[in-house]
């Protein structure tokens, strides 16, 4: 039995391995390609095509020679770290693409070649266990299951402990050095150790480097530019609190504030006065606050600053709110200024409304999580059940983004169709009268055509973007909904989730332009010109 722990001890390792390597790789491009289904459904698929090309590989290997499994560990081990380092360089390359191309290719770099090196490890250990007792089949049956078990325990350590507690990178960076333990482990249970080691010391040294640069890189970064307030990683996002100090065209020095949720936008404000926001729905939402929601009950789904809440609240609304995230409630009171009047429920959004039985005069949507926009909460299900929220005259507004036209606006033209097919009429409006910009839209639906609404289309718009003078009345920004293909636009059920989908190039844009606009923002040693 004690010829054969060895054997079954590296197996796990190597299960546990493959799976905290599977996971990661879904949160690394997750600021470049967001966490939708098609990033889960190519991480899945790649893994699985890396093993199998692994188990393949092992099956034409000769392994008579036993140093042949650390080369194949010890290049795993180096592969991974070198991606981790070069990582944000390869996927923002791939970023130009197709997003289906660019995703694919940036998962396949990165998953393909350890998987398929761990991959021909399996067949190794179960010639050598077959060795020992004679039963090829029972031996890879054991050897299999030994690593099935390996992933299951990297699954819940990976998701629960190491990516919370140390964060992607660095969760990559103890898989790389956890391969190299295997590569030590090996060696020392073997009498030849020459041929070995020169593997082991030439994989350890290279991962120690990397992580050396990449650690090197963080503090050299700190140490110039104290702008990160808050960091934290977790197996639902990366969320960074950044003040960034900034010049306006006007002279004016502001120093933004800002919630990015995977590198991407949420929220945004002044510093040093926490009331003043710059996200460009809020203006809009302003008159529509103060003119017709004055002391009512409001739902909002998705908490991001806190800054809409706040608006409410200013106008003596009673306020419940919804967030999935718990540190999303502690960064908005902390940095954010969000009023102990807000209450936060931390909970799913669609679990609340299918099991509250509270009455709102309004329902405001803002569940996006990075740049996704969760899909359950746009079907017809999930707003037939908003609606049995609302008062008589209530009012549910969306936030959304994208566009109107008939190519990228396919998902803005679903959600209208499918407000429609539950009972609501919509009114659009937009922070941005170029449709060929990216901008954000609000849907204002409603049970009877807005009568109890009067004199929506005049009130007055004002500094709806950084520069001023960008005002006028709310029928400005109005879209007319017949600009829609809603005839080709699909209806959202819950059978058939695909907002993710038909947003998949609209969210690239918009995480490229947070990248680009922020991200590269953040690491500028010198104050950077907001337009």
């Amino acid at each position: 039995m004690h010829k054969k722990l060895p054997l079954l001890l590296i197996a796990f390792l190597e299960g546990f391995c493959v799976i905290l390597i599977e996971l990661a790789s879904g949160r690394i491009v997750a600021p470049i390609f967001g966490t939708g289904l098609q990033v889960w459904s190519g991480v899945l698929g790649i893994t699985l095509f890396g093993l199998a090309s692994g188990y393949f590989l092992g099956s034409r290997l000769n392994f008579i020679k036993n140093s042949i499994i650390i080369y194949l560990i010890g290049s795993a081990s180096i592969y991974v770290a070198a991606f981790t380092y070069f990582s944000e360089t390869i996927l923002y390359s791939f970023s130009t693409l197709n997003y289906e191309i660019g995703l694919i290719f940036s998962l396949f770099t990165f998953l393909f070649i350890p998987l398929t090196l761990l991959g021909a490890v399996g067949p190794f250990l179960s010639d050598r266990l077959a060795s020992l007792n004679g039963k090829a089949g029972k031996a890879t049956g054991v050897i299999f299951s030994i690593s099935t078990f390996g992933g299951i325990g990297g699954a819940f350590i990976t998701g629960f402990f190491l990516i919370p507690q140390f964060g992607i990178t660095k969760t990559l960076y103890i898989a790389s050095f956890l391969l190299s333990l295997i590569v030590l482990f090996i060696i020392s249970i073997q009498h030849s150790k020459r041929k070995s080691i020169k593997v082991t010391a030439f994989s350890s040294v290279l991962v120690f480097i990397f992580l050396q640069l990449e650690i090197s890189a963080k503090k050299s970064s700190s140490s110039m530019n104290q702008l990160v307030k808050y960091e934290d990683e977790s197996m639902l996002s990366q969320l960074r609190v950044i003040d960034v100090p900034t010049q306006q065209h006007n002279g004016d020095n502001v120093t933004f504030r800002m919630m990015m949720v995977n590198n991407t936008l949420q929220a945004i404000v002044d510093a040093n006065n926490l009331s003043v926001d710059y996200l460009q729905f809020g203006r809009l939402m302003e008159p529509l606050i103060d003119n017709y929601f004055t002391g009512k009950r409001v739902l909002i789904l998705g908490l991001g600053g806190g800054v809409i809440a706040n608006q409410f609240v200013n106008a003596n609304c009673k306020v419940d709110v919804v967030e999935i995230d718990s540190r999303i409630q502690k960064t908005a009171i902390q940095y954010f200024g969000l009023s102990e009047r807000v209450n936060v429920i931390i909970q799913d959004a669609r679990r609340y409304i299918e099991n509250t039985d509270q009455k709102y005069d309004l329902v405001f949507i803002d569940t996006f999580h990075g740049e996704s926009i969760p899909s359950h909460i746009f079907t017809k299900e999930a707003l037939d059940k908003m609606r049995l929220l609302l008062t008589e005259s209530g009012v549910l507004i969306t936030n959304f983004h994208g566009f109107t036209d008939s190519e990228r606006g396919i998902a803005t033209a679903a959600v209208f169709k499918t407000l429609k097919h539950v009972g609501f009429e919509s009114k659009i409006l937009v922070t941005n009268t170029n449709d060929s910009e990216m901008r954000s839209l609000l849907f204002l639906s409603n049970l009877n055509d807005f009568d109890e609404y009067p004199a929506l289309e005049n009130l007055t718009i004002s500094n709806l973007t950084y520069k001023s003078g960008y005002e006028g009345n709310l029928s400005k920004f109005m879209v007319d909904p017949s600009v829609l293909s809603v005839q080709k636009a699909p209806l959202l059920i819950d059978d058939k989730q695909q907002l993710d989908f038909l947003l998949r190039e609209v969210s690239l844009e918009w995480r490229l332009y947070c990248y680009e606009k922020f991200v590269k923002m953040n690491k500028q040693l010198n104050i950077s010109i907001v337009d």
